[in-house]
């Protein structure tokens, strides 16, 4: 098989176990870079593109939130990857 086939198959794989229930987990660092929210947001409120983010929560906790926009919104949000959180 060849390496495009493997990596099609791995992502389908990834994909599968995405979708299966139990914590959310950040997802994976090195192809994400992490954005600090501004703190007050701006008050001119700011553009919701609604694309999902993993934001990290005070908590510790990491939360799929549908856009940077609405995560920062969040006091408890402390920044955030520009994807859906990976649940395990």
């Amino acid at each position: 098989m060849s390496v495009r086939g493997r990596s099609i198959l791995l992502g389908l794989g990834l994909s599968l176990v995405a979708s299966c229930s139990g914590p959310n987990v950040p997802p994976p660092a090195v192809k994400h870079h992490f954005v600090t929210c501004q703190r007050p947001p701006p008050s001119t409120g700011c553009k919701d593109d609604s694309k999902p983010v993993c934001a990290h929560v005070d908590s510790g906790d990491w939360k799929t939130f549908p856009s940077a926009c609405s995560a920062c919104e969040d006091a408890h949000t402390i920044g955030w990857r520009p994807t859906a959180c990976e649940v395990r």
